[in-house]
This record gives structure tokens, sequence and C-alpha cells, in this order.
């Protein structure tokens, strides 16, 4: 059996801080001093005994940054970071974003539970954008994965995840039963243990488990920045009951990686 998925994912943050020039000038009858500088608010204030010149947004300034930030005053201080996501499916290959691979469930019988997982790895270069969300959606409005040579004959999907249920504890539930789940088995960022439990790997009995859902909804939170690659962990997980047509089905999932600011 073979699942084909969509992998999109790559979000280019670019920031451009842009003034309009202005020279001010300093003079009395014996000099002239004209400053070089680019003008992002202040004028020109005067009396009969005084004339006040003032400016803000010098380009002469440095940057300040910590762990969570990176502020640049000054003009023009244009900044353009990004990120940059990819895809490892079963151990078989990166895949950028915006490309399409294949998930592999093989084959199964009745009873048996078959597992795979996705790797989405995720590089930043933009300390100001100290966040990043997943969320995930199937291409299908009853089900994901449908038959290929009949899409009216369908596998059921576990019910469809919903962060918000359970006063946002979301609707995960250790796997019973049969049907076509998945989970958020670890995370190098962030990953929610109330939501996904406490299992580690794709085939942990700790796992929580939901269907995927037809509109897209989050599966992680990142917030903070985090220097590096980070890797989110997702684990799907199917088995079907003993009338279960035979046949190759498929399906398309879309995960989108966005970055906030």
């Amino acid at each position: 059996m073979r699942w084909t998925q969509s992998l999109i994912g790559l979000y280019v943050l670019s920031i451009g801080l842009i003034f309009g020039p202005a020279a001010l000038a300093m003079s009395s009858s014996n000099y002239r001093i004209d400053a070089y500088e680019i003008n992002s608010f202040g004028g020109v204030g005067a009396s009969t005994n005084y004339k006040l010149v003032t400016s803000g947004g010098e380009p002469f300034m440095t940057e300040g940054s910590s762990a969570n930030y990176k502020l640049g005053p000054g003009f023009p201080y244009e900044i353009s970071y990004g990120m940059k996501v990819s895809f490892l499916n079963n151990g078989a290959g990166i895949y950028k974003s915006s490309q399409s691979s294949d998930v592999d469930l093989g084959n199964i019988q009745a009873g048996s539970p078959v597992t795979a997982s996705t790797d989405i790895k995720v590089s930043s270069d933009a300390p100001e954008a100290y966040s990043y969300n997943i969320a995930v959606n199937r291409n299908d409005a009853d089900t994901t994965l449908d038959l290929t040579t009949n899409p009216a004959i369908n596998i059921p999907d576990k019910t469809a995840w919903d962060p918000s249920a359970n006063a946002g504890n979301g609707n995960g539930a250790i796997w019973t039963g049969t049907g076509l789940g998945f989970t958020v088995f670890s995370s190098t960022a962030t990953k929610n243990t109330t939501w996904w439990g406490a299992g580690t790997t794709k085939t942990d009995s700790n796992n929580k488990y939901a269907g995927l859902p037809p509109t897209a909804q989050t599966i992680m939170n990142q917030s903070g920045y985090t220097a590096g690659d980070t890797t989110t962990s997702v684990g799907y997980k199917l088995d079907v009951d003993p009338g279960q047509r035979s046949g190759y089905y498929d399906g398309i999932i879309v995960f989108t990686v966005t970055m906030a600011l």
C-alpha cells in the first residue's frame, strides 16, 4: 500500500525597513556642518534665540541581540532572513518543501497494524522570527485513503484532530481499534505531550493518535528562537477490519510550516 504525500513548508521571511533620506545642516555666518544621516523622526525647532535640529534613526548604531531577539536600529536596517524546511520519510531520503514524496505503509493484514513516519526538519537564521508552527490536513473531504480504482471505497480515519477540543487538550487518544491515525512522537523543538502522549518512537504504546483533519490544524507550536535545525517526527498507524476490500489505496496529506514574528 502506498500513500502519496504532498509536503509544503518553505516560508521565507523578508522584512525591509526603509526611510526616506534627509540631509540636515547646522550653520551660522562662520560655519556649516552637514549631518549626513537618515531621519526617521524629528524636525526643526526654533525661536528668536535658538534653532534646534533633531532626528532619529542614525545609521551608526550597533545591533543588539539576546537569545530571543535581534534589534537593528538606524537606517537602512534591512533584514532578510529565512527558514528552510525538509522532509525525511521512513529514512528514505530528504525531500525539500513543495515537493511530493511517498510514505509506504506496505502490505497490511487485519489485526496487525502497520506504522510509518515523517521527519520535518526546520532550519532558521531568523532570530527575530522567534516562533513557527506545523499544521496538517488531508486532501480529501471524507477520508485520507481511497481505493485507487474506486474512490468511493475507503479506509476510515480516526476522529479528525482538533487541538481546541477538551479545553485545548486536543482529542488524541491511545490507539485502539482500526482506522488510520497520526501522532507526533518526538520533537527537538516542542512536543505537546498533553496532545500526543509520552511516546518517543513511532511504535510506542504511549502515543496518542487522531485522524487527519480535512482542514489544516496545528500539531506543533515552537515558541522562542532555536539556533540550528529542529526536527519534529510525525508517526502514522493503520489497521483495517477483516472485511476491508483488498487493493491498492492512496491519498494525499499536506504539511504546512508557518513562521511568525
